[in-house]
Protein backbone atom coordinates (compact mmCIF):
# COMPACT_ATOMS: atom_id res chain seq x y z
CA UNK A 1 0.00 0.00 0.00
CA UNK A 2 2.75 2.49 1.13
CA UNK A 3 4.89 2.03 -2.33
CA UNK A 4 2.32 4.30 -4.52
CA UNK A 5 0.97 6.12 -1.78
CA UNK A 6 2.08 9.67 -3.30
CA UNK A 7 -0.54 9.00 -6.17
CA UNK A 8 -3.55 8.12 -4.39
CA UNK A 9 -3.89 11.15 -2.89
CA UNK A 10 -7.66 11.81 -3.84
CA UNK A 11 -9.13 12.02 -0.76
CA UNK A 12 -12.87 11.88 0.35
CA UNK A 13 -13.92 14.06 3.22
CA UNK A 14 -15.67 12.26 6.07
CA UNK A 15 -16.68 12.88 9.83
CA UNK A 16 -14.34 12.05 12.34
CA UNK A 17 -15.55 10.70 15.50
CA UNK A 18 -13.99 11.58 19.13
CA UNK A 19 -11.21 9.79 20.82
CA UNK A 20 -11.75 7.12 22.14
CA UNK A 21 -11.56 7.28 25.96
CA UNK A 22 -10.95 3.55 26.76
CA UNK A 23 -7.45 2.60 28.61
CA UNK A 24 -4.54 1.80 26.03
CA UNK A 25 -0.81 1.64 26.71
CA UNK A 26 2.39 1.63 23.99
CA UNK A 27 4.00 -1.80 23.42
CA UNK A 28 7.73 -0.75 22.03
CA UNK A 29 7.66 -2.89 18.52
CA UNK A 30 9.75 -3.34 15.58
CA UNK A 31 8.86 -0.72 12.69
CA UNK A 32 5.98 -0.65 10.91
CA UNK A 33 4.74 -3.56 12.47
CA UNK A 34 1.41 -3.84 9.76
CA UNK A 35 -0.16 -7.13 10.44
CA UNK A 36 -0.82 -9.43 12.83
CA UNK A 37 -2.19 -13.01 13.81
CA UNK A 38 -3.18 -14.59 16.76
CA UNK A 39 -1.83 -18.06 17.97
CA UNK A 40 -4.98 -19.92 19.67
CA UNK A 41 -2.88 -22.70 20.61
CA UNK A 42 0.24 -20.77 21.67
CA UNK A 43 -1.51 -17.55 23.21
CA UNK A 44 0.40 -15.27 21.38
CA UNK A 45 0.31 -12.94 18.50
CA UNK A 46 2.62 -12.88 15.25
CA UNK A 47 3.30 -9.85 13.24
CA UNK A 48 5.14 -8.67 9.78
CA UNK A 49 7.43 -5.90 10.25
CA UNK A 50 9.02 -3.29 7.57
CA UNK A 51 11.02 -0.20 7.58
CA UNK A 52 8.77 1.52 4.96
CA UNK A 53 10.28 5.36 5.35
CA UNK A 54 13.70 4.37 4.20
CA UNK A 55 12.20 2.16 1.34
CA UNK A 56 14.47 -0.38 2.16
CA UNK A 57 14.53 -4.60 2.36
CA UNK A 58 17.32 -4.75 4.95
CA UNK A 59 14.65 -4.26 8.19
CA UNK A 60 11.66 -6.78 7.39
CA UNK A 61 10.76 -10.00 9.06
CA UNK A 62 8.40 -11.48 11.53
CA UNK A 63 7.78 -11.40 15.71
CA UNK A 64 6.01 -12.90 18.25
CA UNK A 65 4.20 -10.94 21.20
CA UNK A 66 3.39 -13.13 24.39
CA UNK A 67 2.24 -11.12 27.40
CA UNK A 68 4.37 -7.96 27.39
CA UNK A 69 7.29 -9.38 25.80
CA UNK A 70 8.23 -9.18 21.70
CA UNK A 71 10.95 -10.97 19.49
CA UNK A 72 11.52 -11.15 16.32
CA UNK A 73 11.58 -14.41 15.10
CA UNK A 74 14.46 -16.18 12.95
CA UNK A 75 13.79 -17.00 9.74
CA UNK A 76 15.50 -20.66 8.31
CA UNK A 77 15.41 -21.07 4.81
CA UNK A 78 17.83 -21.32 1.56
CA UNK A 79 19.74 -18.54 0.67
CA UNK A 80 17.98 -17.69 -2.56
CA UNK A 81 14.51 -17.26 -0.34
CA UNK A 82 16.44 -14.75 1.96
CA UNK A 83 16.10 -12.02 2.62
CA UNK A 84 12.59 -10.73 2.68
CA UNK A 85 10.14 -8.32 2.74
CA UNK A 86 6.67 -9.17 4.18
CA UNK A 87 4.03 -7.72 4.36
CA UNK A 88 0.32 -9.52 4.53
CA UNK A 89 0.28 -12.81 6.79
CA UNK A 90 -2.41 -15.30 7.89
CA UNK A 91 -2.10 -18.04 10.06
CA UNK A 92 -3.70 -21.75 9.59
CA UNK A 93 -4.57 -23.19 13.12
CA UNK A 94 -5.41 -26.44 11.66
CA UNK A 95 -2.08 -27.09 10.24
CA UNK A 96 0.12 -24.66 12.06
CA UNK A 97 1.64 -22.68 9.26
CA UNK A 98 2.49 -19.08 8.65
CA UNK A 99 1.58 -17.70 5.14
CA UNK A 100 2.99 -14.54 4.21
CA UNK A 101 2.97 -12.10 1.41
CA UNK A 102 6.63 -11.25 0.37
CA UNK A 103 7.75 -8.08 -1.92
CA UNK A 104 11.18 -8.67 -2.06
CA UNK A 105 11.17 -9.13 -5.94
CA UNK A 106 8.92 -5.68 -7.03
CA UNK A 107 8.84 -7.44 -10.13
CA UNK A 108 6.32 -10.75 -9.16
CA UNK A 109 5.53 -10.90 -5.20
CA UNK A 110 5.73 -14.49 -3.67
CA UNK A 111 3.49 -16.62 -0.93
CA UNK A 112 6.23 -18.08 1.59
CA UNK A 113 4.14 -20.96 3.73
CA UNK A 114 6.19 -21.13 6.78
CA UNK A 115 6.33 -23.20 9.86
CA UNK A 116 7.51 -22.97 13.76
CA UNK A 117 10.76 -24.88 14.17
CA UNK A 118 11.83 -24.23 17.80
CA UNK A 119 11.68 -20.29 18.06
CA UNK A 120 12.65 -19.97 14.36
CA UNK A 121 9.83 -19.94 11.30
CA UNK A 122 11.11 -22.50 8.62
CA UNK A 123 10.58 -21.45 4.61
CA UNK A 124 8.68 -25.15 3.75
CA UNK A 125 7.36 -23.70 -0.01
CA UNK A 126 7.61 -20.49 -1.81
CA UNK A 127 4.79 -19.82 -4.35
CA UNK A 128 5.19 -17.09 -7.02
CA UNK A 129 3.24 -16.08 -10.29
CA UNK A 130 2.81 -13.38 -12.63
CA UNK A 131 -0.82 -12.71 -11.60
CA UNK A 132 0.95 -11.62 -8.30
CA UNK A 133 2.06 -8.65 -9.76
CA UNK A 134 0.71 -6.38 -6.70
CA UNK A 135 0.28 -8.71 -4.03
CA UNK A 136 -1.54 -6.87 -0.30
CA UNK A 137 -2.57 -10.12 1.89
CA UNK A 138 -3.31 -13.16 1.90
CA UNK A 139 -5.95 -15.99 3.66
CA UNK A 140 -5.12 -19.63 3.81
CA UNK A 141 -8.37 -22.11 3.62
CA UNK A 142 -6.46 -25.07 3.48
CA UNK A 143 -2.32 -25.95 3.25
CA UNK A 144 -2.31 -26.08 -0.61
CA UNK A 145 -4.75 -23.47 -0.95
CA UNK A 146 -4.98 -20.31 -0.26
CA UNK A 147 -6.47 -16.74 -1.63
CA UNK A 148 -4.49 -13.51 -2.12
CA UNK A 149 -5.83 -9.90 -2.63
CA UNK A 150 -3.46 -7.79 -5.76
CA UNK A 151 -4.01 -4.22 -4.89
CA UNK A 152 -2.99 -2.87 -8.21
CA UNK A 153 -3.85 -4.90 -11.42
CA UNK A 154 -1.58 -2.90 -13.64
CA UNK A 155 1.91 -4.67 -14.57
CA UNK A 156 4.23 -1.70 -15.15
CA UNK A 157 4.83 1.48 -13.28
CA UNK A 158 2.95 3.97 -15.42
CA UNK A 159 0.22 1.72 -15.22
CA UNK A 160 -0.10 1.40 -11.58
CA UNK A 161 0.73 5.35 -11.16
CA UNK A 162 -2.71 6.13 -13.48
CA UNK A 163 -4.54 3.17 -11.82
CA UNK A 164 -3.71 5.03 -8.40
CA UNK A 165 -4.56 8.24 -9.72
CA UNK A 166 -7.83 7.36 -10.95
CA UNK A 167 -9.01 5.05 -8.56
CA UNK A 168 -9.40 2.27 -11.59
CA UNK A 169 -11.05 -0.44 -10.21
CA UNK A 170 -8.00 -3.15 -11.89
CA UNK A 171 -7.14 -4.72 -8.27
CA UNK A 172 -8.78 -8.16 -7.35
CA UNK A 173 -8.15 -11.24 -5.32
CA UNK A 174 -6.28 -14.73 -6.62
CA UNK A 175 -6.71 -18.13 -5.95
CA UNK A 176 -4.22 -20.59 -5.68
CA UNK A 177 -4.55 -24.21 -4.96
CA UNK A 178 -1.82 -27.31 -6.06
CA UNK A 179 0.03 -25.13 -7.83
CA UNK A 180 -2.81 -23.83 -9.95
CA UNK A 181 -2.88 -20.08 -10.02
CA UNK A 182 -6.54 -17.98 -11.51
CA UNK A 183 -8.39 -14.73 -10.97
CA UNK A 184 -11.61 -15.40 -9.02
CA UNK A 185 -12.54 -12.42 -8.18
CA UNK A 186 -11.77 -8.43 -10.49
CA UNK A 187 -13.13 -4.91 -10.76
CA UNK A 188 -11.86 -4.02 -7.05
CA UNK A 189 -10.06 -0.55 -6.69
CA UNK A 190 -7.30 -1.65 -4.26
CA UNK A 191 -7.94 -5.15 -2.77
CA UNK A 192 -6.96 -4.64 0.31
CA UNK A 193 -7.47 -7.62 3.49
CA UNK A 194 -8.97 -10.66 3.29
CA UNK A 195 -10.82 -13.12 5.38
CA UNK A 196 -13.09 -16.50 5.06
CA UNK A 197 -15.97 -16.85 7.19
CA UNK A 198 -15.66 -19.77 9.87
CA UNK A 199 -17.39 -22.22 7.61
CA UNK A 200 -15.37 -20.77 4.83
CA UNK A 201 -18.52 -20.32 2.47
CA UNK A 202 -18.33 -16.67 2.52
CA UNK A 203 -15.22 -14.18 1.57
CA UNK A 204 -14.42 -10.79 2.58
CA UNK A 205 -12.85 -8.03 0.56
CA UNK A 206 -11.57 -4.58 1.73
CA UNK A 207 -11.73 -2.36 -0.92
CA UNK A 208 -9.73 0.51 -0.03
CA UNK A 209 -10.35 3.05 -2.61
CA UNK A 210 -14.26 2.25 -2.62
CA UNK A 211 -14.32 2.41 1.25
CA UNK A 212 -16.47 -0.81 1.38
CA UNK A 213 -16.02 -4.25 2.51
CA UNK A 214 -17.26 -6.97 -0.66
CA UNK A 215 -18.68 -10.06 0.22
CA UNK A 216 -18.36 -13.31 -1.67
CA UNK A 217 -19.67 -16.60 -1.89
CA UNK A 218 -17.24 -19.18 -2.04
CA UNK A 219 -17.56 -22.62 -3.72
CA UNK A 220 -15.91 -25.27 -1.28
CA UNK A 221 -15.46 -27.99 -4.24
CA UNK A 222 -14.04 -25.55 -6.90
CA UNK A 223 -12.87 -21.84 -4.28
CA UNK A 224 -14.78 -20.44 -7.16
CA UNK A 225 -15.76 -16.54 -5.74
CA UNK A 226 -19.95 -15.03 -6.86
CA UNK A 227 -22.34 -12.85 -5.47
CA UNK A 228 -20.50 -9.84 -5.19
CA UNK A 229 -21.92 -7.66 -2.33
CA UNK A 230 -21.21 -4.51 -0.62
CA UNK A 231 -21.52 -5.70 2.90
CA UNK A 232 -20.56 -2.88 4.58
CA UNK A 233 -19.63 0.74 3.85
CA UNK A 234 -16.48 1.59 6.31
CA UNK A 235 -15.45 5.36 7.18
CA UNK A 236 -12.09 6.04 5.48
CA UNK A 237 -10.23 3.39 4.00
CA UNK A 238 -10.31 -0.04 4.95
CA UNK A 239 -7.21 -2.37 5.50
CA UNK A 240 -6.23 -5.43 7.25
CA UNK A 241 -9.20 -7.43 8.29
CA UNK A 242 -9.55 -9.84 11.34
CA UNK A 243 -12.47 -11.88 13.27
CA UNK A 244 -13.51 -11.62 16.71
CA UNK A 245 -12.90 -14.45 18.97
CA UNK A 246 -16.38 -15.46 18.07
CA UNK A 247 -15.87 -15.41 14.65
CA UNK A 248 -19.32 -13.36 14.87
CA UNK A 249 -18.08 -9.72 14.29
CA UNK A 250 -15.83 -8.61 11.14
CA UNK A 251 -13.17 -6.45 12.33
CA UNK A 252 -11.20 -3.46 10.46
CA UNK A 253 -9.29 -1.57 10.70
CA UNK A 254 -9.14 2.14 8.63
CA UNK A 255 -7.36 5.32 7.83
CA UNK A 256 -9.31 8.66 7.54
CA UNK A 257 -7.41 10.31 4.92
CA UNK A 258 -5.04 9.13 2.63
CA UNK A 259 -3.55 13.13 2.65
CA UNK A 260 -2.81 12.28 6.42
CA UNK A 261 -1.34 9.19 5.78
CA UNK A 262 1.15 10.70 3.14
CA UNK A 263 2.38 13.34 5.73
CA UNK A 264 2.59 10.83 8.29
CA UNK A 265 4.89 8.60 5.83
CA UNK A 266 7.53 12.10 5.28
CA UNK A 267 7.46 13.09 8.57
CA UNK A 268 6.49 11.56 12.21
CA UNK A 269 5.66 14.29 13.72
CA UNK A 270 2.63 15.12 11.40
CA UNK A 271 -0.42 12.84 12.93
CA UNK A 272 -2.23 10.41 10.69
CA UNK A 273 -5.75 9.40 12.59
CA UNK A 274 -7.74 6.24 12.09
CA UNK A 275 -10.12 3.36 13.80
CA UNK A 276 -11.40 0.24 14.56
CA UNK A 277 -14.78 -1.00 13.57
CA UNK A 278 -16.52 -3.63 13.89
CA UNK A 279 -18.71 -5.28 11.46
CA UNK A 280 -21.90 -7.21 12.71
CA UNK A 281 -23.75 -9.93 10.76
CA UNK A 282 -26.09 -7.35 9.39
CA UNK A 283 -23.70 -5.53 7.64
CA UNK A 284 -24.23 -2.90 10.56
CA UNK A 285 -20.54 -0.70 11.27
CA UNK A 286 -20.18 0.18 14.69
CA UNK A 287 -17.10 2.11 15.91
CA UNK A 288 -14.30 0.18 18.74
CA UNK A 289 -11.92 2.98 18.90
CA UNK A 290 -10.78 5.85 17.19
CA UNK A 291 -7.79 8.00 17.51
CA UNK A 292 -6.90 11.17 15.81
CA UNK A 293 -2.52 9.74 15.86
CA UNK A 294 -1.87 11.03 19.24
CA UNK A 295 -2.01 7.32 20.76
CA UNK A 296 -1.55 5.31 18.03
CA UNK A 297 -1.32 6.90 13.90
CA UNK A 298 -2.14 4.96 10.89
CA UNK A 299 -3.60 2.24 12.20
CA UNK A 300 -3.49 -0.85 9.72
CA UNK A 301 -4.79 -4.27 11.92
CA UNK A 302 -6.84 -4.44 15.09
CA UNK A 303 -7.19 -7.90 17.04
CA UNK A 304 -9.81 -8.86 19.70
CA UNK A 305 -8.64 -11.59 21.94
CA UNK A 306 -8.05 -12.60 24.91
CA UNK A 307 -9.96 -9.45 26.85
CA UNK A 308 -8.11 -6.71 24.91
CA UNK A 309 -7.81 -4.88 21.37
CA UNK A 310 -4.27 -4.75 20.03
CA UNK A 311 -3.66 -2.49 16.93
CA UNK A 312 -0.70 -2.54 14.56
CA UNK A 313 0.41 0.68 12.44
CA UNK A 314 2.04 1.28 8.87
CA UNK A 315 5.26 2.83 10.02
CA UNK A 316 6.12 4.07 13.58
CA UNK A 317 7.69 0.94 16.03
CA UNK A 318 4.57 0.75 18.31
CA UNK A 319 1.63 -1.07 19.13
CA UNK A 320 -1.03 -0.22 20.80
CA UNK A 321 -2.82 -2.68 23.08
CA UNK A 322 -6.65 -1.31 24.57
CA UNK A 323 -8.90 -2.94 27.70
CA UNK A 324 -12.15 -2.71 28.56
CA UNK A 325 -14.13 -1.49 25.60
CA UNK A 326 -17.14 -2.73 24.65
CA UNK A 327 -16.22 -6.26 23.67
CA UNK A 328 -19.55 -7.98 23.50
Amino acid sequence: MVRLLPFFLVACAHSTPSPTSIPCRVIPALPGPEDLVYVTRDHRWLGSFAERRRASIALSGLFSLQGEVLNSLPIRATSALLPVSVHGIDWLESSGHLFVVDHVSPRSHRILKMAFEGEALRVEAEMTSPLLSSANDVVAVAEDEFYVTVDLGSSGTFGKIWEGLTARRWGGVVHYRKGQWRWVAKSIAFANGIEVSADQRSLFVAAYRQGQILRYDRDLQTGDLSGRQSYARVPGYPDNLSWSENGEELIVASHDSLWDLFGHLRNPANHAGGGVYRILSTGQVEPIFWDDGRRIDAPSIALKSRNSLLIGQVFDSELLRCTQFDSR
